[in-house]
């Protein structure tokens, strides 16, 4: 059995990089929002010109942001110590790495990129010194790609490319992830050729993908919005036609008939072009043998194109499992607390299961950079991330519902304050203050009344 070198897999993974392209492309127009109008017919684009403007209503980047928004790591959990309670050592590590990447202005173009495009990649690397923490970095798929073992579904290796300098001194560069090396090499005119390489015998490639809707027998990630770009393109289509319905039809036109074409002319006497007599709002028509007939018909309504658009929202809206108050047609009654809870069961369950995903690939990118510094188990295996909570619900009914589990003895005050959404590094602050107010005397009579009920 034949067994490829580092060069040929490095340039087998490049090509399936690349023959990714064309429809990682096709996505991201759509989710910028500069997608070509589909129905629009080029004769009639042509006629047009510049007067009436496409108009695209971004609906692929509404479904992404409502999913995205409620995406919020607030920290890591470590696997239990040997007296049942967690490392929190190794809590405080995850975090501080996390917050020295500046993680928290990463990840949401990560998870934008994994929920719009399929796919997004996290790669990590070592310090610039050894006392350093590891560098950590979101990746898009247009420049890293990573291949699962199909027996074992772990990551087998990756890639990631990218270019350097400018047009006259531009260099393409390759690093190849192994699980116990990386390799980088460099673009020349012959093809590519080694640059370096650092042997790290982690026993992982350090990088992770981020895959939305992922399938058994499908590698690649699924864009959350595949399902309604032909909705998106219709709702263009629809709102396009409104818009050449308000500048033609919405304003009364005025008729003339028993005119000849040499009857219109400029100021200079030159004569009007036919588009130039339609954008001015009259219609004209020669009659031979009939007197001049000047008179007006009724504007048109465009109510059709509302339905029509609010139809196709409201299509889109059940194949996203988004409530109706998105696209605002629910209704000018703000609805309550309890009816917008009813209305998002569909999203958050979706949005949960992307928190498993994506918690998973969070979890396995702190595991590499606990191997990068040396302080990996087999008990890391459990690490767990930490997300706020994707449910709607206010401040206040939040607090209440911790608080009385927290006055039962259900749980403890740690747990209500994860539970409410604060972020490790705030949650470690709390504690400290703990220490603190314990500490005083003042604060600790003034708690020890109020626990009596006496003030």
């Amino acid at each position: 059995m034949l067994v490829a070198t580092e060069l040929e897999t490095f340039e087998k993974l490049d090509r399936i990089r690349m023959g990714r392209q064309p429809a990682l492309t096709h996505l991201d127009l759509y989710l910028k929002g500069e997608q070509p109008l589909k129905y629009m017919a080029p004769a009639l684009e042509e006629e047009f010109g510049g007067r009436v403007t496409q108009l695209v209503i971004n609906w692929p980047k509404i479904v992404t942001e409502q999913y995205e928004n409620v995406l919020d790591v607030t920290g890591f959990r470590a696997p239990s110590t040997g007296n049942g309670g967690p490392d929190e050592k190794i809590d405080a590590l995850m975090w501080d790495i996390w917050k020295d990447n500046d993680l928290d202005e990463q990840a949401p173009m990560l998870h934008t990129e994994s929920i719009g495009l399929g796919d997004a990649y996290m790669i990590s690397g070592e310090g610039e010194s050894k006392d350093d923490l590891p560098i950590v970095t979101a990746e898009s798929p247009f420049q890293a790609y990573a291949r699962r073992d199909p027996r074992t579904r772990k990551i087998a290796d990756g890639i990631k490319r990218w270019t350097e300098g400018d047009d006259d001194e531009k260099v393409e560069w390759g690093n190849l992830y192994l699980p116990d090396s990386r390799v980088t090499f460099r673009k020349t005119g012959d093809g590519w050729v080694e640059d370096r390489r650092f042997s790290h015998g982690y026993g992982s490639p350090l990088i992770v993908p981020f895959t939305n809707q992922q399938r058994l027998l499908e590698p690649y990630g699924r864009s959350e919005f595949a399902d309604i770009i032909g909705i998106a393109d219709a709702i263009n289509k629809m709102a396009t036609d409104m818009m050449i319905s308000g500048e033609f039809h919405a304003m009364p036109r005025r008729y003339a008939f028993g005119l000849r074409k040499e009857d219109f002319e400029d100021e200079n006497g030159n004569p009007i072009s036919d588009w130039k007599k339609l954008a001015g709002g009259i219609w004209a028509s020669e009659v031979p043998g009939t007197d001049v007939q000047v008179g007006q018909f009724p504007e048109a309504d465009l109510t059709n194109f509302h339905s029509s658009v609010k139809l196709l929202f409201q299509i889109a809206s059940i194949i996203a499992s988004l409530p109706s108050y998105v696209t605002a047609f629910g209704g000018d009654n703000p609805a309550s607390a309890e009816a917008l809870k009813a209305a998002e069961i569909t999203k958050n369950k979706r949005a949960e299961r992307k928190v498993t995903v994506l918690g998973g690939a969070h979890a396995e990118v702190q595991r590499n950079n606990l191997r990068i510094l040396g302080r990996y188990t087999p008990e890391m295996r459990r690490i767990e991330t930490q997300f706020r909570p994707v449910a709607t619900a206010s401040e206040g009914q939040l607090s209440d519902y911790a608080m009385k589990l927290v006055s039962q003895g259900i749980i403890p005050p740690q747990q209500a304050r994860k539970d409410l959404g604060y972020s490790q590094e705030e949650r470690r602050q709390m504690e400290r203050w703990d220490r603190t107010n314990l500490a005083d005397p003042f604060i600790s009579r003034i708690t020890r009344e109020d626990d009596a009920g006496e003030v």
